[in-house]
């Protein structure tokens, strides 16, 4: 990244965190500028509330988040000290569904790889295994777009923070990580990407299953909207009721396979075998 470059994430470029350029991206001029902000307080336990202007949101670690739609601003609230790398990942994620519905973009649960110029989104559930499989593809050499959400503005899927964080521990399946102890309820270990584009063409979906075999399946048009549509990141109407049928003209497939890490080498081939047919 040049000096004069500004780091951003998600199709925003990003004011207050710049010295985590490790995680960062370097940013489109025309992104639209989030300024972030955080303060060690007294922390609101209200529910979360989302309106057309101001959303607050509560986070995991007690953090809660207070969002303003114009000019695009988050604090985060705190009851003791954080890190700006947690800022940038994974407390970022939490809160761009609201800023992404307000600039009428597409928010899904998931993650993201690239081959061949186009973008290829992963969704699942939580806990549907989505990250240990973006990690052991990038200890394959596959570029790895975004981890946890995927941002799109119309057929556009923008970059992600430079990092995969596991909820389990890394195995030769995923490769090296860096312990960042307890985060929310549970230990996680982070893996470094390296750069990417900020922005990438769509070129289609795969829908995570557990099951006992490993099969990959084309979905028809109707089931592609379906799962897009419970991908969702915030379920509040859309600005544009067609934007979910033109995401579901996009190639997608089912992904079943079992549980254990001994398949994830089986489920990334037959991943390729279907970008690739």
């Amino acid at each position: 990244m040049s000096g004069d470059a500004v780091a951003g994430v998600y199709g925003f470029r990003i004011a207050g965190i710049q010295n985590r350029r490790d995680l960062l991206i370097e940013a489109q001029p025309d992104w639209p500028l989030l300024e972030v902000t955080v303060r060690v307080g007294k922390v609101d336990q209200r529910i979360t509330v989302v309106s057309e202007q101001y959303a607050e949101l509560k986070l995991i670690e007690g953090v809660t988040a207070r969002l303003d739609r114009s000019p695009p601003r988050v604090e985060f609230v705190t009851p003791t000290p954080i890190s700006t790398r947690a800022i940038v990942h994974p407390f970022l994620s939490g809160v761009m569904p609201v800023q992404c519905h307000w600039m009428g973009r597409t928010a899904l649960h998931g993650g993201a790889f690239t081959h061949k110029g186009r973008a290829w989104a992963l969704l699942a559930g939580r806990e549907g295994g989505k990250s240990t499989l973006l990690a052991h593809l990038a200890a394959q050499g596959v570029p790895i777009l975004a981890d946890d959400l995927v941002a799109l503005e119309g057929d556009t899927t923008f970059a992600g923070p430079r990092s995969v964080d596991l909820r389990t521990e890394p195995t030769k399946e995923t490769g090296p990580a860096e312990s960042l102890g307890k985060v929310g309820a549970r230990e996680r270990w982070r893996i470094s990407l390296g750069p990417i584009l900020a922005e990438v063409p769509l070129g289609g979906f795969f829908f995570l299953e557990w099951s006992d075999k490993c099969e990959v399946r084309r979905l028809p048009g109707v089931e592609r909207l379906r799962r897009i549509a419970a991908g969702r990141s915030l379920m509040l109407p859309l600005e544009d009721p067609m934007s979910l049928p033109r995401l579901s003209a996009f190639p997608g497939w089912l992904v079943q396979r079992p549980r254990q890490i001994g398949a994830l080498p089986v489920t990334a081939e037959q991943i390729f075998q279907a970008v690739t047919a």
